[in-house]
C-alpha cells in the first residue's frame, strides 16, 4: 500500500508541473503570435495550431488533476435535494460514480479513438495527427 501512495505522490508531483509547463507553453506561444501579427505584420499559423493542441492537452490533465483532488464539477441538484446530508452530497457520493456510467464513457471513448485510427486526419500546418491531440 506505502508503494501506491507513493506512486501516486510522484504522479501528482509530475503532473502539476506538465500543466504548469502546458500554461506557460501556452502563454508563450500566444505572446509570440500577437507580437508576430501586430508588430512584426507577420502571422504565424504553426504558433495558432500548436497553442490549441497544447491546450487540449491542459484541458485533459486538469480534468485529471481535479478529480485527483476531488474538485470537478458536479451536478448541482444533488446538492440542492441533499442539504441535510454530508457536503450536500447524495448517499452515491457522485453521480459519476456508478459502474455503469464509467462503462458507457469508456465505450464512447474507445468508439472515439477506433474512429480516429481507422480515419487518421492530420492538421493544417503542421501535418500533426490529429489524434495527438485527441
Amino acid at each position: 500500500m506505502e508503494v501506491l501512495k507513493r506512486i501516486h505522490s510522484i504522479l501528482r508531483f509530475l503532473l502539476k508541473y506538465i500543466a504548469i509547463f502546458l500554461n506557460l507553453s501556452i502563454m508563450g506561444l500566444i505572446l509570440i503570435d500577437v507580437a508576430a501579427r501586430y508588430i512584426f505584420n507577420q502571422s504565424y499559423a504553426e504558433a495558432s495550431e500548436l497553442t490549441l493542441i497544447l491546450a487540449m492537452w491542459l484541458y485533459m490533465l486538469g480534468a485529471v488533476i481535479a478529480s485527483d483532488h476531488n474538485t470537478h464539477l458536479r451536478v448541482e441538484i444533488f446538492g440542492l435535494l441533499f442539504k441535510g446530508k454530508k457536503d450536500g452530497r447524495p448517499p452515491c457520493n457522485d453521480c459519476n460514480a456508478k459502474p455503469g456510467n464509467r462503462l458507457i464513457f469508456i465505450r464512447w471513448a474507445y468508439d472515439l479513438v477506433d474512429w480516429a485510427v481507422r480515419r487518421p486526419q492530420m492538421s493544417p500546418v503542421l501535418n500533426v495527427p490529429w489524434i495527438v491531440s485527441r
